[in-house]
């Protein structure tokens, strides 16, 4: 190895340890930095709660203590009281629903969740009438009449 090509990594060596060491340099300062500014920011936020903070406590009171504040409280726990049963309903009639969905999908109807009423019903008298036809091929309704008045 030539004597300048030594000297090149020497150099190159010397450069990458002194951009590490700027580099951990920068992120304390910026890590220093950010800590002061939230000192500061807490620091202003506390002389301001307590210059205004009692201010807006007599004014927030005055406000809790207030006929329509009472009356407002009243109709939300109303709200969510009913909202709360409703939802209960609902999530049985949903569970019913799956139910439903399951014994039609059990007995060979081709449905599934969120089809409308109407597509069940066409899903249905698709499945009769193809029941029809494959008893009708069974031919069961010509060795005893009596099965006709099931059939259709």
């Amino acid at each position: 190895m030539k004597l300048t090509q030594f000297k090149n990594l020497i150099k190159e060596e010397i450069a990458s340890v002194k951009l590490e060491v700027l580099t951990e340099n920068i992120s304390d300062i910026h890590s220093e930095i950010k800590a002061q500014t939230i000192l500061k920011e807490s620091i202003l936020a506390d002389m301001i709660s307590l210059f205004l903070g009692s201010k807006f406590k007599t004014e927030a009171e005055a406000l809790s203590n207030s006929p329509e504040y009472k009356e407002l409280i009243g109709q939300m726990e109303i709200s969510s009281k009913t909202l709360n049963r409703l939802t209960d309903k609902l999530k049985d009639k949903v569970q019913d629903y799956r139910k439903n969905i399951k014994s039609m999908q059990d007995s060979g109807l081709k449905v599934k969740l969120g089809q409308t009423p109407d597509q069940i019903s066409a899903a249905f008298y698709k499945w009769q009438k193809d029941r029809n036809k494959a008893i009708n091929k069974q031919q069961i309704t010509k060795i005893n009449p009596a099965w006709q008045k099931y059939i259709k």
